[in-house]
């Protein structure tokens, strides 16, 4: 079950509108980017909810595993709940928009921050 949607900003200024799956979701076969995200509601007067970006990814199937049973175990050890997808047929326009995100959203991925993207394998 959807729990929302989300909006993220790119470095670019262009801003992509994500779908805000629990992490456990089963998708049907569809291309997108997506992030997995760990989040949390923060408190106050309105509730509201922040996601910290573990991993970018990109997809050309949303229907396989998003990582190897190391990625996932480690999603898993880092509190992961959420997948956030954005829908792009393109091959090109989902690199391109993982190019613009990736500039302005800082992930905790080790394989990530170290500047490794593996070919799209279900997880980029």
């Amino acid at each position: 079950m959807r729990i929302g949607s989300v909006v993220f900003n790119g470095r670019s200024g262009e801003k992509y509108c994500f779908e805000v799956w629990p992490v456990e979701t089963r998708f049907k076969p569809a291309a997108a980017v997506y992030f997995v995200t760990k989040r949390e509601l923060t408190a106050g007067v309105f509730s509201r909810a922040g996601h910290e970006h573990l991993y970018l990814g990109q997809t050309s199937d949303l229907s396989g595993p998003l990582g190897t049973a190391a990625q996932l175990a480690w999603f898993d050890k880092q509190g992961a709940n959420c997948v956030c997808i954005y829908s792009a047929e393109s091959e090109a326009r989902r690199a391109a928009i993982q190019r613009d995100l990736k500039e302005a959203y800082p992930t905790t991925h080790p394989e990530q921050s170290r500047g490794m993207f593996p070919k799209d394998a279900g997880w980029l």
